[in-house]
């Protein structure tokens, strides 16, 4: 959402919108700085929460197939969550990078 100040008249702005556009992508950039600060809370948290290296290797001594997919299922939905932060958060850097 974009706040703008108007004038006594409110015909126009007193923010441009090139100054709206900067305020906007430098919100969405801490939001997304939050967003990467919180999946790395989560990947810590759940990092060791098995006792399992993270890939699931096919030689680990799993105690029943219940217990690999669990891994693997855990495995996945950590390497999505971090994929698709990443996509996300290219338009971002390619803002800065201009």
């Amino acid at each position: 959402m974009a706040y703008t100040l108007l004038r006594d008249d409110s015909s126009s702005s007193i923010i441009g919108p090139t100054v709206q556009f900067i305020i906007i992508g430098q919100l969405l950039t801490s939001f997304n700085l939050l967003k990467f600060h919180e999946k790395g809370t989560y990947t810590t948290i759940t990092f060791k929460e098995m006792d399992i290296p993270l890939l699931c290797p096919a030689n680990y001594n799993y105690t029943s197939p219940l217990v690999k997919s669990a891994c693997q299922i855990c495995s996945a939905n950590l390497i999505f969550m971090w994929v698709t932060g990443v996509i996300l958060a290219l338009p971002f850097l390619a803002f800065y990078d201009s």
